[in-house]
């Protein structure tokens, strides 16, 4: 055929039959290997193999093989499929498809992307990898819903921020900075304002969003540019004085930021506060000097300064203690009095006492303490004392300055909780790895005994007990593993009878609320009202875990015996469950933290602080809330677990390939757990093939030299 020519479609046709003929043995023996392996993988999988035309162009695919995954998605059955070509089946195939898996093959590097399939009306990850020579496997993830989500959510957080901006009374706007060829920042754009900065200047917001403030202003403050480019490189918000001469304004200025690259500003209007300072009079020049030594040093560190007469009980402060306090400018300088009522209880005599020592004595003290706001806001403000004596000795004045350190503290303990994380994620999967191990050997021994014949039915059944023991360990394992990982994704999640799992939680806990309670001389008696409930999507394992914790959690909370009652339901939110013990109860400070990692009320001997805060991760991750319904000291807490509705999906019988073959394949297992390697041996030679063990990744490959092998299975990275 002329490569230069382009083929008819009955030079193409002939050339397919051509090909089907060749790889008519190999398709076969793909079949019979793929089969067992495509059928139990949870998502969509396909293999296909490129046609090309005698230009050796990609045109078309045959699809070799699918799973019963990718039949449900495309509602067609494997027959109706394998061997078929994907033009002959659907409705579109994109070229873009044939030239990336021809990508694939030819550079053996596999593709991820996500896609949205117009035929199907859904988002798909695709996942491509080269499965032979001329074919290549996809793994498809259905993530519609999280795309949709994504775009719900984006459109809800879009439209409450705009909400958000438009009841505010000052002007706020969003801003992007503009730099030079040398990272110097010369302008910013405006990305996005409220209603009342488009009402101060007058036009619309779609005049003015992604407009330069240049284009508004004829001078900018260099000042205010590398402020705002300050708050990008520390993360640190920042709040300061500004003037502006086009409209002869005060303005205190916040700004916080927003994104990677962009950084929110308020503005508040304190031009009238300002203008009545400048007609202030100042009694002494000293006083005056220290005023303006302090409002330089102020601009240059983000200090609000202050200084207290206790002669005449007189205050004294600059604009940035308004906004650190909270105080209204329009109400002019607030009364000592007042300033005291605004510092927590437990603080007030740290402060006061603090201010006497300073007062009676030539020191300089540093303390932090904690206020709150007129609009109820907790801060934490470090503020540094100093006295000033005249000549007679006698204390004129106390000067100092206070800063906000509330994000620094938040910061630090965050910090903390994040490191305690990482240590527990680190031990949890060292633990889970040598759990593995053991588990992975029962298994094996359970599957050579199951090889055994006539085995008895109490056998049978003692063998099916062992293996769901042996599943929910597995389980426990892998929640293990994830403790400390709030990212960490599971797909093995299913859905699950409630009722039923709390049922056989507490089957499995009557040694913490039965047998040992009464060889202390107690009794706790468990009361159950189970109302009919949708099943929950979860991962079994983990919430097992999760429902433990609390059970045990309301066990200790009564050493002296009491009653568990345990109630579940549907309301509005979705499906709850309820677990009341009749034990101690908690204060508030204890109801706050009792999520926290490390948190406990029972000393040592009985806990490591890690059970709540593990259930509150795990439900968590399932979309569920658990929080304290009720807790009253002496009278017992109630602890309430809620999940959201999901689809019930009917499922579909899954059609199984009945094709087997009498081949003996020649099979390499890598491994150097000696143990598990003589499982597999026994198992592997049961039903039929033939396998050869090796422990470490340099024998597999000199093996591999001189023998030839049908399947390679490692567990070890083999390094020559």
């Amino acid at each position: 055929m002329d490569s230069t020519k382009k083929p008819t479609y009955q030079e193409l046709e002939n050339q397919i039959h051509k090909l089907e003929v060749l790889h008519k043995e190999n398709s076969l023996r793909s079949d019979v290997l793929g089969n067992s392996i495509l059928s139990k993988m949870f998502h969509p999988h396909i293999v296909l193999e490129l046609i090309y035309d005698a230009a050796q162009n990609p045109f078309d695919f045959y699809i070799r093989d699918v799973n019963s995954a990718f039949e449900k998605v495309v509602s067609k059955t494997r027959e109706e499929l394998v061997g078929k070509r994907v033009k002959e089946v659907f409705i579109v195939i994109n070229d873009d498809w044939m030239y990336l898996s021809h990508e694939v093959i030819k550079t053996g590097a596999p593709k991820n992307f996500e896609k949205y399939e117009a035929e199907f009306d859904k988002y798909f990850q695709f996942y491509v990898c080269k499965a032979q020579e001329d074919s290549v496997a996809v793994i498809i993830h259905d993530i519609s819903e999280k795309k949709r989500l994504e775009e719900k959510l984006n459109k809800e957080k879009k439209e409450a921020q705009t909400h958000f901006f438009d009841s505010l009374n000052g002007m706020v706007e969003i801003v992007e900075l503009i730099y030079d060829k040398d990272g110097k920042p010369i302008d910013l754009y405006i990305r996005d304002i409220n209603q009342t900065f488009a009402d101060f200047f007058g036009k619309s917001k779609i005049k003015l969003i992604n407009k330069k403030i240049s284009s508004i202003f004829e001078t900018i403050q260099e000042s205010w540019l590398f402020s705002f480019e300050n708050v990008l490189k520390t993360g640190l918000p920042i709040t300061f004085d500004g003037y502006n001469a086009e409209y002869d304004e005060y303005y205190s200025i916040t700004a916080w930021k927003f994104s990677k690259d962009r950084v929110g500003i308020s503005y508040q209007d304190v031009t009238k506060h300002k203008k009545d300072e400048k007609h202030k009079e100042v009694l002494k020049l000293k006083l005056k000097e220290i005023v303006k030594t302090n409002n330089k040093t102020q601009q240059l560190v983000n200090f609000g300064s202050w200084m207290f007469v206790p002669e005449t009980q007189k205050i004294n402060i600059s604009s940035k203690m308004y906004t650190i306090w909270g105080f209204d400018p329009v109400k002019g300088t607030p009364e000592y009095e007042d300033v005291i009522k605004q510092i927590h209880p437990d603080d007030v005599e740290l402060v006061t006492s603090t201010i006497n020592k300073a007062i009676d004595s030539i020191s300089f003290f540093t303390i932090e303490f904690r206020i709150y706001t007129p609009e109820g806001e907790l801060k934490i403000i470090k503020s540094s004392i100093e006295s000033t004596f005249n000549t007679e000795d006698k204390v004129m004045i106390l000067q100092g300055v206070d800063q906000d350190i509330t994000a620094q503290k938040i910061f630090e303990r965050e910090l903390v909780k994040h490191e305690r994380l990482n240590a527990i994620g680190e031990m949890s999967s060292s633990i889970a790895h040598d759990f593995n191990n053991s588990l992975q050997a029962m298994v094996g021994n359970m599957e050579v005994i199951k090889l055994q014949n006539e085995l008895s039915d109490s056998t049978q059944i003692g063998l099916q007990n062992i293996e769901s023991i042996i599943s929910d360990i597995a389980g426990r394992v892998v929640a293990l593993q994830k403790f400390g990982n709030i990212a960490s994704p599971d797909s093995s999640v299913e859905l699950i009878d409630f009722n039923e799992l709390i049922k056989n939680s507490l089957k499995q806990t009557r040694p913490l609320w039965k047998d040992n309670k009464e060889k202390e001389g107690w009794s706790i008696t468990i009361q159950s009202d189970f109302k009919e409930i949708p099943r929950i999507r979860c991962n079994r394992g983990e919430l097992k875990i999760a429902v433990y914790n609390l059970i045990k959690n309301s066990i200790e909370a009564m050493p002296e015996g009491g009653k568990l009652s345990i109630k579940t339901g549907v309301k509005k939110a979705g499906i709850f469950a309820t677990f009341t013990d009749s034990g101690v109860g908690m204060t508030e400070v204890n109801k706050e933290k009792v999520f926290e990692p490390f948190f406990s009320t029972k000393g040592f001997e009985l806990g490591r602080g890690l059970g709540m805060s593990g259930a509150y991760r795990i439900i968590n991750r399932h979309q569920g809330d658990i929080r304290v319904l009720s807790s009253e000291v002496g009278k017992g807490t109630t602890f309430e677990i809620v999940f959201p509705f999901v689809k019930q999906e009917v499922a579909q019988p899954m059609v199984i390939n009945q094709s087997k073959s009498n081949d003996s394949l020649n099979v390499l297992w890598v491994d150097d757990d000696l143990i598990i390697t003589k499982l597999v041996d026994t198992l592997v030679k049961s039903i039929g093939h033939k396998i050869t063990v090796v422990n470490s990744g340099k024998m597999g490959l000199s093996y591999l030299e001189s023998n030839p092998c049908d399947i390679v299975l490692q567990t070890l990275v083999c390094q020559k």
